[in-house]
């Protein structure tokens, strides 16, 4: 039985994933493809290994295409490594060449936690806020251009980003395009993402 966030409840869910069935359940309906070394579902999550880089995808049509709307994105989290180029936990992007903006949930190589914007705007912690073989429920909202990331409910950091975001896509677990800058791979368990106007 999955538990309700009653933060959310009744509002606008973009996309819904409690990992519970398979990798490309979405209670919303979106499709999500299982990539690369193929993310597997254990204790109740998606596991995504400790080599290679693995996580779910969905390509090529605009799921976190927020614009200037306020906006929600969650998940919880249970990294059991982090490689020294950190690991990205929610990649949404777009291919530079087409002009949009996007966004990174990251966590870097020392655990300190942040939201990326493509032109490089970032809010992040100043001390680390995720260590290994704990799981975190890790959520960026932005309200009235103001985006603040919390861990266990807990506000870690707040800036200004107030960007229209028209990303494309969405990757969970992993960065959709390398770019040459590698894939930045999370090694762990994922449950129960999600991404809500508010």
């Amino acid at each position: 039985m999955m538990l309700v966030n009653p933060y959310v409840f009744g509002r606008n869910f973009i996309f819904n994933l409690p990992f519970s069935s398979s990798v490309t359940y979405d209670e919303k309906g979106n499709t999500w493809v299982n990539k690369y070394d193929l993310a597997v579902i254990s204790d109740s999550a998606m596991y995504t290994g400790t080599t290679g880089y693995t996580g779910a995808e969905n390509s090529s049509d605009s799921l976190l295409a927020f614009g200037l709307a306020d906006f929600e994105v969650c998940l919880t989290v249970k990294l059991v490594s982090i490689p020294l180029e950190g690991s990205v936990l929610i990649d949404s992007f777009k291919s530079t060449g087409l002009g949009a903006e996007g966004f990174q949930l990251y966590v870097y190589s020392d655990g300190r936690l942040s939201f990326y914007q493509k032109s490089g705007n970032e809010i992040k912690t100043v001390t680390p806020v995720v260590f290994t073989g704990i799981y975190y429920t890790i959520k960026a909202v932005r309200i009235a251009g103001v985006v603040s990331l919390y861990v266990d409910d807990v506000l870690v950091a707040s800036g200004s980003m107030n960007v229209s975001f028209n990303s494309n896509w969405t990757a969970i677990g992993y960065q959709y395009f390398d770019s040459g800058y590698g894939n930045y791979p999370s090694r762990g368990y994922f449950r129960n993402a999600y991404g809500v106007l508010i």
